[in-house]
């Protein structure tokens, strides 16, 4: 998204080696296209209505790590779900990779 509009996609998180290639990292504001979050159970309680307010919130009192978010509120919401056998693979891979030692960093 951020390369194809132009206007940069946030994030709740605030991951600064990701700033090079996703300058709207950490950012949660009108300024982002987009808010990336990724609930740890995939349903629909991170996001609930505030009675009489438009759109959705972000429900801070399930993941306080959306503090920052708290004022935005959205007219629509995506959610992805990735295929449960890539999903696994990945973690699989990532995880040996991890246990053999690939891409650590040596102990000085």
């Amino acid at each position: 998204l951020d390369f194809a509009t132009g206007t940069y996609t946030g994030s709740v998180y605030s991951d600064v080696s990701l700033l090079p290639l996703l300058p709207g990292e950490g950012t949660c504001d009108s300024r982002a296209l987009a808010v990336k979050a990724h609930p740890t159970n995939v349903d629909f309680h991170d996001f609930v209505r505030t009675p009489g307010e438009p759109g959705f919130r972000l429900n801070v009192t399930r993941k306080p790590a959306y503090l920052k978010c708290a004022p935005l509120r959205f007219d629509a919401l995506v959610m992805l779900t990735r295929d449960p056998y890539a999903s696994i693979w990945a973690e699989y891979k990532r995880a040996l990779a991890y246990a053999e030692g690939v891409g650590r960093a040596p102990v000085v």
